[in-house]
């Protein structure tokens, strides 16, 4: 009797087990659809080529409640589906051909589309439509596959009621049999498959580009615009891309890794500098005399100093020995890398969590035609976030238009997105970077707001925010709207940009961007990133 308890224990475990496994395959495709939406976003967004995928398909929450209508109406269906089909195979009732099973034989499969169609009204991206459709492909290979096994399990019985039912929607079974009519090439399922689902990525493509299409040209963007007159007058120099250290002996630039401009960043690796008595010593021994400086270039390891990384404590130190061309001042030479001469430099790694004990290590010799490659990629980018050192600062008073998208709270309360503004147009880091980045005269500053590092947490008290700033400069008359066109690209050209931090939390009247602006270089694509903004709208 105990061995007859464990058997049937154990075939219980089994049968359970056989469902989950059949739950899972059911689901599988659903669950690439939703990995397919959440995953490798970053990635795509850095490559222009693929950052098109990352641009949302609908208007986000624009057609609110439908969104979330259909998910939850999907996901009933779903449930009281998969209760009617493991109900019957717990029983043993065999064929099930009632409730929601009496005129379609797949509902389940229409309820998960139902509710990936909700996700895709409420936040769907482009790489989401297109798994979108890749998903209601698989749930037709996948029903096409049941029905065979249903047909060996339940012979005559399924015949009759595949008969009397349509396949996935009501009335579908005209559509098959004006289908099966055609002409069809007996081609094997290898090739029929892959060329079947290159239609599916094709058409999915077709029609979300339509989409877009039909929504750059009838919606409008909501923004407000405001003249500033209350910028500060005095232009930034090139003093200010650097600290002195050694009485002018070192040099210790402001980048050109991004987070320099977060608060304290470049406090700590001031002090890590002149801490370092490794560091202290390898720079002696670069045979500094004279006029000739060490000049310190702050990137990350790996080689590539432009890559966003929030909050890095690991860094890497270029240390270069330069002469200068005659008696130059360093704001004057820094302006141009062709004015000083590369002699020598290494490399080294700084880690600002480092305690009780030398924060730099990893020293490493450069070859020079590397050095003095890698040298003056770095200082034009570093110069690149003082752009009005170079003279394109704009003149008269700077047009600001604040676009109340991506960020969705902004864009539906109105006196939110102008609590945004009041505090941003107070604040004198963010007119700082307006006059820093050359904004005026026909140089105008686009900002779009974006949720910062506690959004999600504080989305109904004081949100922290970021803002994306792009420059644009009008190539014609243009109203404020026009210039936000999808069309609008032969009246304005994008100079450059820039991103600061605010927290609402900071009382008035004190400065609420906590953050000096962290430049946007060359290396991205603004015309992507205008893109991406407005497609939300």
């Amino acid at each position: 009797m105990h061995v007859l308890k464990r058997l049937a224990r154990l075939l219980l475990n089994l049968w359970v087990f056989l469902i989950l496994v059949e739950v899972i395959w059911m689901l599988l495709p659903f669950a690439g659809f939703l990995y397919g939406s959440i995953l490798h976003i970053h990635y795509l967004n850095q490559n222009p080529h693929t950052a098109w995928l990352t641009h949302f398909v609908f208007p986000v929450l624009t057609l609110f409640p439908l969104g979330p209508i259909m998910m939850v109406a999907g996901l009933t269906i779903f449930l009281v589906a998969a209760a009617q089909i493991y109900t019957a195979k717990i029983r043993h009732r065999g064929l099930v051909t009632t409730g929601l099973y009496s005129r379609i034989r797949h509902p389940q499969y229409i309820a998960l589309a139902l509710f990936g169609m909700g996700i895709i009204i409420t936040w769907g991206r482009f790489i989401t439509f297109i798994a979108f459709f890749l998903m209601l492909y698989l749930y037709y290979r996948l029903a096409l596959s049941e029905e065979k096994r249903c047909e060996r399990l339940f012979g005559k019985a399924y015949e009759d009621y595949r008969r009397r039912t349509s396949f996935i929607v009501p009335g579908d079974e005209k559509i098959a049999r004006f289908m099966a009519r055609l002409p069809a090439a007996d081609l094997p399922r290898w090739i029929v498959v892959p060329l079947q689902i290159i239609i599916v990525i094709g058409l999915a493509v077709i029609v979300g580009h339509g989409i877009q299409y039909i929504k750059a040209r009838t919606t409008k963007v909501p923004f407000i615009g405001l003249k500033l007159t209350n910028l500060p007058a005095t232009m930034p120099t090139a003093a200010g891309a650097f600290v002195s250290l050694d009485n002018g002996r070192i040099l210790l630039l402001k980048g050109p890794y991004g987070g320099i401009g977060r608060r304290g960043v470049m406090d700590r690796i001031k002090r890590a500098v002149i801490s370092s008595k490794s560091l202290s010593e390898q720079i002696s021994r670069l045979g500094i005399t004279g006029h000739d400086k060490a000049v310190i270039l702050i990137g990350l390891p790996g080689g590539w100093a432009g890559r966003p990384r929030a909050n890095a404590t690991r860094l890497e130190l270029l240390v270069a020995h330069i002469r200068p061309e005659g008696n130059l001042l360093p704001e004057d030479f820094l302006k141009d890398p062709q004015k000083c001469r590369v002699l020598s430099g290494f490399t080294c790694t700084l880690d600002l969590d480092a305690l009780g004990q030398d924060p730099i290590g990893n020293y490493e010799r450069c070859f020079q035609r590397m050095l003095v490659h890698r040298f003056r990629n770095m200082l034009l980018r570093v110069m690149d976030r003082f752009p009005a050192i170079k003279g394109t600062a704009g003149k008269g008073p700077v047009e600001l238009i604040f676009v109340k998208a991506p960020l969705v709270k902004a864009r539906i309360d109105d006196g939110f997105a102008r609590k945004i503004v009041r505090r941003l147009t107070g604040s004198n880091t963010f007119l700082g970077a307006l006059r820093l980045y050359g904004a005026g005269g026909d140089v105008v500053a686009v900002a779009f707001p974006r949720p910062g590092p506690n959004w999600y947490r504080e989305h109904n008290r004081q949100p922290q925010i970021g803002i994306f700033v792009i420059l644009a400069r009008r190539l014609c008359k243009v109203t404020d709207a026009e210039l936000l066109q999808p069309d609008g690209r032969d009246k304005r050209r994008l100079l450059r940009a820039f991103v600061v931090e605010m927290d609402l939390s900071i009382p008035s009247p004190s400065d609420p961007v906590y953050t000096g602006p962290v430049g946007i270089g060359p290396g991205r694509d603004l015309e992507e990133r205008w893109n991406f903004f407005l497609s939300g709208i």
